[in-house]
C-alpha cells in the first residue's frame, strides 16, 4: 500500500538507504539542505518512529518553514535547537506491510518544494495463543460474558470509556527532553504486545493492547518519561489506572496498580515514583499492563525503548 503522496511522487524520488546506528535501524536521506532521518526499533507494524530533520552544517536553513506530512495529514513537529527538528510516527500494528511515503513541503527563494521519502513497514510476529479449555482465564464470575452486568455497572463502565476519550484529546508541547526509560526495576515479560488469544474456535481473539510485566503487589513504577498526569483513577477494566502525557499526542498508561502517587495535573520526571503494582481491575494477578497510545495508536511500548531520541 503507498501513501496519498506517490500518487505524484516521480520514481527518481523513491530511494532506500537503510543504515545500522547502535541498536536502531534508521534510514537517511541527505539533501543540500537538510538531512531527513526515520529511525525506529523494527520497522515494524506497531512501532513507533522518529523522524529528525537536521540543519547541515554551512546552512542556514530554517527548519521550523519545513512541513511534513503522512497519508495526507500534517505531522507536529518540535525544535530541540535551531539544529534538529522532531516528531514521532506510529506503525498502526494492523498497517499492512509494504512502502509507505513521508511526504515534505518548503518554501525557498520563493519556490514551492516537494518532496517524498519512502518508509518500509515489515511485518510484525505477532503471537496467536490458542485453548480449548472452556474458562482458561480463571475469571472472577463478575468478569465472566455469562454474568449479566448491573445497570450501575454499565453506567460506570461508559462513564469510564467517555473520561478516557477526553483524557486523549489533550494535545500539548513536546515535553520529552530525554531517551524514554522502562517503568519497573525489572521488567519481566508475561504478555506480549498485540498477542491474539483464542479460545474456541468461535472467538474473536482480541488482541491484547500493550506489554504485561511481571511483578508482585507492592513493587514500584516510574514514569518512563517527563510529562503531566492527565488520569489517576479507578476504572472497570483497567483498575486503578494511570496516564502520562508527554507531549505531541504520546500518552504512557500504567494499569492494574494497587496504589497510586499522582494525580491528574500534576508532572512527572522520567524515574519518579508514580504508583505500584497491584491486581486491580479486569485482571488474573498481580502485574503491570504498560501501554503506549500516539496520535491515537496503541503501539508496542518496548518499540519506543532505545529509540535514541538524543544521541
Amino acid at each position: 500500500m503507498i501513501s496519498i503522496f506517490s500518487q505524484n511522487a516521480p520514481a527518481k524520488d523513491r530511494r532506500y538507504v537503510f543504515k545500522k546506528s547502535n541498536k536502531n535501524k534508521q534510514t537517511v536521506y541527505r539533501e543540500s539542505d537538510y538531512t531527513l532521518l526515520i529511525r525506529g526499533n523494527k520497522f515494524r507494524q506497531g512501532d513507533l518512529l522518529l523522524v529528525k530533520l537536521i540543519q547541515n552544517k554551512g546552512l542556514s536553513y530554517d527548519l521550523s518553514k519545513i512541513k511534513l506530512f503522512w497519508n495526507g495529514k500534517k505531522l507536529k513537529t518540535s525544535g530541540i535547537d535551531k539544529n534538529h527538528y522532531i516528531t514521532f510516527l506510529p506503525l498502526p500494528p494492523e498497517i499492512e506491510p509494504g512502502i509507505y511515503e513521508i511526504g515534505l513541503h518548503y518554501l525557498k527563494n520563493k519556490n514551492f518544494y516537494y518532496k517524498y521519502y519512502a518508509i518500509q513497514v515489515k511485518k510484525a510476529p505477532f503471537q496467536v495463543r490458542r485453548t480449548r479449555r472452556i474458562n482458561p482465564l480463571k475469571l472472577s464470575p463478575r468478569f465472566s460474558p455469562e454474568q449479566k452486568l448491573s445497570e450501575e455497572t454499565v453506567a460506570f463502565i461508559q462513564k469510564c470509556e467517555q473520561i478516557k476519550k477526553e483524557v486523549y484529546l489533550s494535545d500539548s508541547p513536546l515535553m520529552v527532553n530525554e531517551n524514554f526509560g522502562m517503568p519497573l526495576n525489572k521488567n519481566i515479560i508475561n504478555s506480549p504486545f498485540y498477542i491474539k488469544r483464542y479460545y474456541s474456535a468461535n472467538s474473536a481473539g482480541k488482541p491484547h493492547s500493550g506489554v504485561d510485566l511481571k511483578g508482585r503487589v507492592g513493587d514500584p513504577i516510574f514514569a518512563i518519561q517527563n510529562g503531566k498526569v492527565v488520569l489517576s483513577s479507578s476504572m472497570y477494566f483497567e483498575g486503578l489506572f494511570t496516564v502520562i502525557d508527554h507531549g505531541h499526542k504520546i500518552f504512557s498508561l500504567y494499569m492494574h496498580q494497587s496504589k497510586t502517587y499522582v494525580k491528574a495535573g500534576d508532572f512527572v520526571k522520567k524515574g519518579d515514583l508514580i504508583g505500584r503494582i497491584g491486581k486491580s481491575g479486569r485482571v488474573t494477578g498481580p502485574h503491570l499492563h504498560w501501554g503506549m497510545k500516539v496520535n491515537d495508536v496503541l503501539i508496542d511500548p518496548l518499540s519506543v525503548v532505545n529509540l535514541m531520541i538524543f544521541d
